[in-house]
C-alpha cells in the first residue's frame, strides 16, 4: 500500500518546542499542524481534545434536534432510542482516549443529553437526575466511566491485544 504523502503531516506534542529544520517523506516536504485527526480524535499538540469535544457536541445537538424534528410520533420511549441509536455513538467513540477531566467540557457533552431529554413530552418539569431514572437511563459521564473500566479490565485480563506494561504496572 502506498502512504498519500498530501494527508502527512507532522506534530510535535509538548509545551514549548520550536521547530527548526522541515521533515520530508517521499521527497516531499511535509506540513506542521498544530491541530490533527487520528482514527475520528482530533487532537493538539499538547494532547487536548477540546476541539474534538466541540466538534463533537456540534453533531450531537444538530442530531438530536433533527430527531425531535422529524418524528411524527413523540412518544418519549421512541425518541429516546432514536437518540441512543443516532447521537449517542457520537458522544462515545473513543472516549477512553478522550474522555474529559474538566467540569466545563464533562457538563458541555452531557449538555446535549440533558437538553434532549428536557425537551421530550411531560418531562420539562423533572429535573435531570429524575428525567434519566424515569427514562432508564444514565448520565453521559457515568457512561463513559464504565467504557473506562471495561477497558482497564480488557486490559489486566489480556483480552485486549495490548503490552499493558508499555503503559503501566500492577503493584500489589
Amino acid at each position: 500500500m502506498s502512504i498519500s504523502v498530501k494527508k502527512c503531516s507532522v506534530t510535535i506534542y509538548g509545551k514549548s518546542v520550536t521547530v527548526t529544520e522541515p521533515y520530508y517523506l517521499c521527497g516531499c516536504c511535509l506540513k506542521f499542524k498544530d491541530i490533527v485527526k487520528d482514527l475520528g480524535v482530533t487532537e493538539n499538540s499538547h494532547l487536548q481534545f477540546t476541539e474534538h469535544i466541540n466538534c463533537i457536541v456540534g453533531k450531537a445537538h444538530s442530531r438530536a434536534y433533527l430527531i425531535r424534528k422529524c418524528f411524527l410520533l413523540h412518544d418519549p420511549l421512541l425518541l429516546m432510542r432514536a437518540f441512543n441509536t443516532y447521537v449517542r455513538p457520537l458522544l462515545e467513540n473513543a472516549s477512553p482516549v478522550w474522555s474529559p477531566q474538566y467540569n466545563h467540557l464533562i457538563d458541555k457533552i452531557e449538555s446535549v443529553q440533558r437538553r434532549f431529554t428536557e425537551r421530550l413530552p411531560g418531562y420539562i418539569s423533572l429535573d435531570y437526575p429524575a428525567r434519566l431514572v424515569s427514562l432508564g437511563q444514565c448520565s453521559l459521564e457515568k457512561r463513559r466511566i464504565v467504557h473506562d473500566l471495561v477497558l482497564m479490565y480488557k486490559l489486566v485480563f489480556k483480552i485486549a491485544d495490548v503490552q499493558m506494561s508499555i503503559f503501566f504496572y500492577l503493584t500489589k
